[in-house]
């Protein structure tokens, strides 16, 4: 549609500076702005229009200060979100723990405009070793905290606010449901968090993220499980295609193929890349195993990825809630049923394999519970 149209003309000004390419007529901008947040690209949508006096010029007087107030937020975002890192990554290493920080504040230093992108959680990995430890350091420096019965559970993480900002600390980066799945992906995830990492600076703290081999691969695989389980937005695209495009050339293509292949993710990366290439405008040469044939598919998944949001925040499943569990579990199966049954169409074989789980863990926890 037109206005999908001008807001992702919006999005590629935010990442190469382009012109930003808006019809005369246009005037559905409050599409434009709930698309934004939808997609968690409100940062990146208020610059290109304030960059553009042309296109602002068409909007009401009052459009320019609400566009105004959304970049200083982000902005602000940024800025206490990376004092945060600081804080919290200084504070472990004081006491002995090493981590590595996960997507988001590390993938921002990749854009042009790094302070345009919106802000999320806060995912430092420390290893199943020092999960513990962590916990009981970040509990004296955390406004809020879990409760410690979490480190007992069979979560990944555990959750910690700190001044405004949520910190998740991670014992595995990621977990895949399918067990053999998951073996592989944890041999590959234990190597790529602890060699080779690569250290950014944050104030006075030198902060390790993933090594570069490995973060192509795992900022993928995170995308990609939200787009099958709920839903992605395109911020986690964009972090994937400005990571390329800075840390790209860095990547050993063989290391890519045997992980894309041994995980099983090797189409989904060629369709997602097509979005990269042809929708974000990503250079060719800087995705690796490129090809245009999948750019059918693209616009499918795109269109699913714009009508449900960042998380799913667009689906009927986010907006239910104390309506009574056995409701919600009923809704949840005709939710996934659903769901899958288009997904199908688009990734037949891990749309049967994440239905399956979905069902069965489902089903599972209902009878544990009851």
């Amino acid at each position: 549609t037109t206005h999908e149209a001008v807001f992702l003309s919006l999005l590629r000004n935010s990442l190469w500076d382009t012109r930003v390419e808006v019809p005369d007529d246009f005037k559905d901008w409050g599409l434009v702005m709930r698309l934004a947040k939808s997609q968690a690209m409100e940062g990146a949508v208020a610059k290109g229009l304030l960059d553009s006096p042309d296109v602002l010029g068409r909007m009401r007087p009052e459009s320019k200060a609400r566009l105004n107030n959304m970049l200083m937020t982000n902005v602000v975002m940024h800025s206490m979100a990376n004092s945060s890192v600081q804080i919290v990554v200084s504070a472990l290493r004081d006491a002995g723990i090493g981590c590595v920080l996960l997507k988001g504040q590390g993938l921002a230093a990749n854009y042009k405009h790094p302070e345009i992108r919106d802000c999320g959680d806060i995912d430092l990995y420390v290893g199943v070793e020092n999960y513990r430890r962590s916990y009981e350091v970040l509990k004296e420096i955390a406004d809020t905290i879990d409760e410690p019965s979490v480190l007992d559970g069979k979560g990944k993480h555990y959750h910690a606010m700190l001044s405004g900002i949520s910190v998740e600390v991670h014992k595995y980066s990621e977990e895949y449901s399918l067990s053999s799945a998951n073996r592989i992906y944890q041999a590959y995830s234990s190597e790529g968090l602890s060699q080779n990492l690569v250290g950014l600076d944050f104030g006075d703290a030198r902060v390790m993220t993933p090594a570069d081999n490995f973060n192509a691969f795992y900022i993928f695989s995170h995308l990609w499980n939200h787009f099958l389980s709920v839903g992605v937005g395109l911020r986690q695209i964009c972090d994937w295609t400005m990571f390329l495009h800075q840390r790209g050339r860095n990547v050993d293509k063989e290391y890519l193929r045997r992980v894309l292949t041994d995980t099983k993710l090797m189409i989904p990366w060629k369709t997602f890349g097509c979005i990269a290439v042809n929708i974000l405008n990503l250079p060719a040469e800087d995705l690796p195993f490129y090809e245009s044939k999948y750019s059918k598919t693209t616009l499918k998944v795109l269109d699913r990825i714009l009508g449900e949001g960042d998380m799913g925040r667009d689906t009927e499943f986010v907006r239910i809630h104390d309506r009574g569990y056995l409701y919600e579990k009923l809704f949840s199966l005709k939710f996934y049923l659903k769901r899958f049954c288009s997904l199908v169409l688009l990734f037949p074989r891990h749309a049967f394999v994440q239905l399956w789980l979905a069902v069965t863990g489902g089903v599972r926890r209902f009878f544990t519970k009851t």
